[in-house]
């Protein structure tokens, strides 16, 4: 996976993205020398520093070696309290979520040395309602000499009853297997590696079918045909997405490519269909964000035969189909029996000036599709999330013209919180522009009212934004806008329209110990125009934390 990291600095004055945030996300290249967190760094568009860490310097190769020192007290505030989230140290994708005998199971890449990206392992977390986690031992550390470098991506397929987890490796060479090594254990804490491994070597121009890949990894979950009762699996390959099919989850033959790739390498690829539909979705990773295209597949029985894909909304990284908007990456979805969804979790990558990790996992969400459009999706929030509020909101309003001063102010509501409003949109006067324009403003310091963060709205009568970010008004919609935003000390997550778009990224508020009494406002539009708020519920979010 093409490496990405956030070091959001500290700042008294308020923050909003623009169009140029997406130069945050810097790609580098970082090699582990040793245990001690040294890392080579290539980057594209300068060094990433951060001015309270001590950083050294020396001419390498073509390279320059930088080290970051991890605080001897870390700052604990940032720390979510209901994401998955490493205790410490540097986690990115996430890998092989799957529900098995009442526990829900998610794995994700870490670095047990330090808060920078290397020596890839698989961390491990298990819950029953996808929201308090547990934490386990590591799971899978490259011991193998097939591991050639570290554990990277991949994902888990039950079969047979039993959890297999699938995982590629840093130098690009083979797919391995890795089964519990108790099953009557309930955390399945222990997990081996069947002497059969590896299970996929990389295709060569030597192998028919001829298909030469220097970059291959990222397996998705297994899924089963029911022409043949072969096993499927898609991996990323230099061409596009690799189909391999199976009679035992152990010897796998490549059958072809399934999707072509047109631009460029897609990592962390995930096919499944859409529950309650005939249709599938395709995703890949690519350009720092998640695109997804939906279409019919096709089984051609066999196990040397390539099935289909037939795409219905064109190709991916077109139409600007994405599963979120903001900074959110390598995603992974599984099948949830409990609610009969596919549940989809993705990585956030920030780090908080002072604290000893990097990176979270988004909220669970379920993908469905969009009820009001054909071949469109939603992603809301997993149904569970509201099960985390206070039983009384700390706001409700409802059937309230906006005030002439522009201004709701709501103090010390604290930055554990889920906001839901539906506004509805006039216009008073014809001097109004195509756009009504206002914003929630999040983290807002007592003692210093510049000190803030906002998630702000532009809305016409057929299209809106949020931040930068396009999203379509439907006819249906009334002119209403219905906002989620879910807040996590370090971390907002919005929603539109139900989940028609998302938009996660990470904020660290320079006030860090002030978290608990930051307050929440709704800045309006101009006079000529008037917002209505139908409803405005702000619930206080319990969750313990897990340090």
């Amino acid at each position: 996976i093409i490496i990405i990291i956030i070091i959001i600095p500290s700042s008294s004055s308020s923050s909003s993205p623009s169009s140029s945030s997406s130069s945050s996300f810097t790609r580098v290249r970082r090699d582990f020398t040793d245990d001690s967190g040294d890392y080579d760094v290539v980057n594209e568009m300068g060094i990433v520093t951060y001015p309270n860490y001590t950083w050294k310097y020396e001419e390498e190769e073509d390279s320059r070696r930088y080290s970051y020192s991890t605080p001897s007290t870390p700052v604990e505030a940032y720390t979510t309290s209901f994401h998955a989230q490493s205790r410490k140290n540097w986690e990115n994708d996430p890998n092989g979520p799957f529900y098995y005998k009442g526990k829900y199971h998610l794995f994700m890449q870490y670095n047990p040395y330090g808060w920078s990206w290397g020596n890839m392992h698989w961390y491990h977390v298990i819950s029953e309602d996808l929201l308090h986690w547990e934490h386990l031992p590591i799971a899978l550390k490259p011991d193998e000499e097939y591991d050639c470098g570290g554990i990277f991506s991949g994902s888990a397929t039950i079969v047979n009853d039993v959890p297999i987890l699938t995982y590629s490796v840093e130098c690009n060479e083979v797919m391995v297997n890795a089964i519990p090594s108790n099953l009557s254990d309930p955390y399945l804490v222990h997990w081996e590696k069947p002497s059969y491994n590896p299970i996929i070597t990389k295709p060569t121009l030597s192998r028919p079918p001829t298909i030469y890949s220097k970059d291959f990894r990222d397996p998705t979950e297994g899924y089963l045909g029911k022409s043949d009762g072969l096993w499927r699996m898609v991996i990323g390959c230099e061409k596009g997405l690799c189909l391999y099919k199976s009679k035992d989850f152990q010897d796998w033959v490549l059958t072809g490519i399934l999707w072509p790739s047109t631009h460029g390498f897609y990592e962390c690829p995930d096919i499944f269909p859409i529950p309650g539909t005939d249709k599938w979705l395709l995703k890949g990773s690519a350009q720092n964000q998640e695109w997804w295209i939906l279409g019919t597949y096709t089984e051609v029985p066999g196990l040397h035969n390539v099935d289909r894909f037939t795409s219905l909304t064109g190709d991916i990284l077109e139409e600007n189909r994405r599963l979120d908007m903001g900074y959110f990456y390598a995603s992974k979805t599984f099948f949830d029996p409990k609610i009969k969804m596919r549940v989809l979790f993705g990585w956030i990558p920030y780090h908080c000036p002072g604290t000893d990790w990097s990176g979270i996992q988004s909220l669970p969400r379920v993908i469905a599709m969009d009820p009001h459009r054909d071949n469109e999706i939603i992603t809301p929030p997993y149904p569970s999330i509201a099960g985390l509020r206070d039983s009384e909101p700390l706001v409700k309003i409802t059937n309230q013209p906006f005030n002439d001063e522009r201004l709701m102010s709501f103090g010390a509501l604290g930055s554990e919180l889920d906001i839901e409003a539906t506004l509805l949109v006039k216009r008073r006067s014809k001097s109004a522009g195509p756009f009504v324009r206002f914003k929630f403003r999040l983290f807002v310091d007592p003692d210093d009212p510049n000190s803030h963060f906002d998630v702000p709205f532009r809305i016409s009568p057929d299209s809106g934004f949020v931040f930068t970010e396009p999203f379509p008004m439907y006819e249906t919609d009334n002119h209403q806008l219905r906002v989620r935003i879910i807040v996590d000390r370090s971390v907002v997550e919005t929603f539109v329209q139900g989940g028609r778009r998302a938009f996660s990224l990470g904020y660290c508020a320079p006030n860090h110990q002030k978290l608990d009494r930051m307050g929440v406002q709704i800045v309006g539009p101009e006079l000529s125009v008037e917002v209505f708020i139908k409803d405005l519920v702000i619930h206080k979010l319990h969750a313990s934390k897990r340090r």
